[in-house]
């Protein structure tokens, strides 16, 4: 297996064990704490998510875009970086106070009508100060390509910390504080381990008036391309994150809490394409640098390919049999078909195309991707709450999901007239077609059996099968197929 192989590899498990740790996590809470808990759980998560995408100031994808012309990590760069730092930590401070002195007992009183509900807000943004570091120091770890050392830290390390640190806090009867207070923990924690991995790189900056003033001029031109990125993921987060705050609002904390249930099973779509694009901001700013656009389409279209088969093995699954969660969530949870469906159509078309927004912030676009975004989130928000006032938490996943089909139209006609052509095809949507036709076809027989836990894992296996066979006959070209039947053969041999 290729070293770009084995990361992606490497990255997807990280991801997907991430993602089934948020999942576990949100289990032990609600069977825990209950539905209502487990609503006002989501929609904190939901709110340090979205502002995630704002807090890093942008400094995420703009590192990524400028550690290569810097030199990578010289000495230069590093000071640069630890100013960026700086700034992030400081102004991340500051929304803490405010949050504290106002915001928090604003949303408590008028919004989320939860006790203690400020506390647990003000907690949650003391995380994100940590988060935030974290966003930065990937963007640092991916241009180095160390993007593989990071995913093993943050995306295997963390969550196992957190999920056992939550259920200490929870034995203990913490409740819902303690539960914050275990995601601080570990979100420290990674930012300690990052820190001793590197050696403590702050700590040897040689600091003298010239090099700070030098260093302060390139972080400040880095700081103002970073705004227009900071606008850009903070408007992608609001669609990603507000419907749970919407339906938390509009309908109910319950509603609101099966809701975010159904979304974090959705969100293992884009695990693979994540994966995938780790380093493809950095590729795509280095081959439009050199003034090869052909590379730059050709990158893209392996990666859509490649994505949409995966995610659209993992679109099918939750489709199709996102409606039985309950069996994992407890008798209090339902979950519709409608919802199943609509979320997994949003989080496909999130998944496979959005890091078509690199053809843009990359290339010097970044303010067409702002204004694409700025667009798109007006509609959705006022999609969002006619939606969901109408329909209730379906209403609110329909809203997401052509607003993501939105955005990323628009973004393949700018990133069409950028590359001179788009780097995906109808053939794309195939496996999710043929992948939906067995799951469903899997659930038609299986629907003749009393409905329990052990069948449904039955299901998913049995679907994976078929569906591995479905990829390996019908989407791999005779190269891939014999690649895969010569590597099969070696190993049963041995």
């Amino acid at each position: 297996m290729s070293n770009l192989g084995r990361g992606s590899l490497i990255i997807s498990l990280g991801l997907f064990w991430q993602q089934a740790a948020v999942f576990l996590l949100g289990v032990v809470i609600a069977r825990s704490l209950g539905p209502e808990a487990f609503g006002v759980h989501s929609i904190l998560k939901n709110l340090s998510l979205a502002l995630l995408f704002l807090t890093p100031l942008g400094l995420d994808l703009a590192l990524l875009k400028h550690v290569r012309l810097l030199g990578g990590r010289s000495q230069e760069f590093e000071l640069v970086y630890a100013l960026c730092r700086v700034v992030v930590v400081g102004l991340n401070l500051l929304a803490v106070a405010v949050t504290f002195l106002w915001i928090g007992p604003l949303l408590e009183s008028q919004v989320f009508v939860f006790p203690a509900f400020s506390m647990l807000l003000v907690v949650t943004l003391i995380g994100g100060i940590f988060a935030a570091d974290l966003q930065l120091s990937s963007a640092v770890h991916r241009a180095t390509e160390l993007h593989v050392r990071y995913a093993v830290i943050t995306n295997y390390g963390q969550p196992a910390l957190r999920l056992l640190l939550t259920i200490v806090a929870i034995a203990l009867g913490l409740g819902l504080p303690g539960v914050a207070w275990a995601g601080v923990a570990a979100l420290a924690l990674n930012v300690l381990v990052l820190e001793g991995m590197g050696r403590f790189p702050m700590q040897r900056l040689r600091l003298d008036a010239t090099a700070l003033k030098d260093a302060w001029r390139r972080a400040t031109t880095i700081l103002r391309e970073a705004v227009w990125m900071a606008f850009s993921l903070l408007l992608y987060g609001v669609m990603r994150f507000l419907d749970v705050l919407v339906v938390g609002n509009l309908v109910s904390v319950k509603a609101a809490g099966e809701y975010a249930a159904l979304s974090s099973i959705a969100q293992v779509i884009q695990i693979y394409p994540t994966a995938m694009s780790q380093t493809l901001g950095a590729e795509i700013a280095t081959m439009y640098a050199a003034g090869d656009v052909g590379a730059i389409r050709d990158v893209l279209r392996r990666y859509v390919r490649l994505a949409a088969l995966v995610a659209g093995y993992l679109a099918a699954g939750v489709a199709v049999f996102g409606t039985q969660l309950d069996l994992l969530f407890g008798p209090e949870f339902q979950f519709t078909s409608t919802l199943s469906v609509l979320l997994a159509v949003g989080w496909f078309v999130s998944g496979v195309l959005s890091p078509l927004g690199y053809a843009l912030s990359m290339t010097g676009r970044h303010r067409t991707e702002t204004l694409i975004l700025g667009g798109s989130v007006v509609v959705t928000v006022l999609l969002l709450i006619y939606l969901t006032t109408v329909f209730g938490a379906a209403g609110a996943a329909l809203a997401v999901a052509v607003g993501f089909g939105i955005t990323n139209f628009a973004r393949c006609l700018a990133v069409r007239e950028v590359l001179g052509g788009l780097p995906l095809q109808f053939a794309n949507l195939l496996p999710l077609l043929v992948f939906l036709s067995i799951g469903y076809g899997v659930r038609a027989v299986a629907s003749t059996i009393e409905r329990s836990l052990p069948l449904l894992v039955l299901e998913c296996c049995i679907f994976t099968v078929l569906c591995a066979g479905a990829a390996f006959l019908l989407f791999a070209n005779s190269e891939q197929r014999t690649r895969l039947t010569t590597a099969l053969t070696r190993r049963w041999r041995t």
